[in-house]
């Protein structure tokens, strides 16, 4: 599985210090209802849980089946890219001679917003942890 395929978990989400069942639900429901596929992330992992999540790369999920999801046990929503044409930038850290990350600095993505014409405060950017 690439980066590019394993979806985003929405900045919201990462501002909740509890996140329950009913509140991961719901915001798939939400994205879902806006023409995107989703995924539940397990808790403290960056990968969708469960094997057979690659049929939503081609196949429109139905709220049915977001439902069925076990939300219990996620931490996070996942979005699959491509689907109704949601599409994700994933800029990555560099690493040093001794394999330290070196954060993306700011301006990198200040340049990239500007380049596509969003504002500096676009409300879809997230940074992770990982920088």
């Amino acid at each position: 599985m690439s980066k590019n395929d394993s979806g985003i978990v929405p900045q919201t989400l990462h501002n909740v210090k509890a996140i329950n069942t009913q509140t991961l639900r719901n915001t798939a429901l939400d994205f879902h209802s806006w023409g995107a596929n989703v995924l539940n992330i397990k808790r403290g992992e960056k990968w969708p849980m469960g094997k057979s999540w690659g049929q939503w790369k081609d196949k429109r999920q139905t709220s049915d089946d977001v439902t069925r999801f076990r939300w219990d046990y996620a931490g996070g929503v996942g979005v699959v890219a491509g689907i109704n044409n949601w599409r994700f930038i994933d800029i990555d850290a560099n690493e040093d001679d001794e394999e330290n990350k070196i954060p993306v600095p700011a301006i990198v993505v200040d340049l990239l917003l500007d380049a596509l014409g969003l504002p500096e405060d676009y409300s879809w950017t997230w940074r992770s942890g990982s920088g």
